[in-house]
């Protein structure tokens, strides 16, 4: 995550998911527009969903896969919202998305 830490921080950052209670998705999303590129960190605390859709910000659009980082999982992000696989509980997603709107 080190080398990639000075562009997550010029973005505009914002939370996404539930509030973390321990048993959420949760996590943070960092836009750059200029760059026209979303990272996108995303922890799955301890539930039985492999899956969740986290809506990003208003007027996020575009479509594609999310690279993977770091951590585990694959994400793939459609229309505003991106659809986040993670197989084990207390895990997270660490992921990059160019291209969006």
């Amino acid at each position: 995550w080190k080398q990639h830490r000075e562009k997550v921080f010029r973005g505009n950052i914002y939370p996404v998911g539930a509030e973390p209670d321990g048993k959420n998705w949760t996590g943070f999303v960092s836009r750059i527009e200029a760059e026209r590129t979303v990272y996108l960190l995303v922890f799955r605390e301890l539930n039985d969903r492999q899956t969740a859709e986290i809506v990003l910000q208003e007027g996020v659009g575009g479509r594609g896969s999310v690279e993977l980082l770091a951590g585990e999982g694959d994400a793939v992000l459609e229309d505003g919202v991106v659809r986040v696989t993670i197989p084990s509980p207390l895990r997270f997603f660490f992921g990059k998305c160019g291209n969006i709107s």
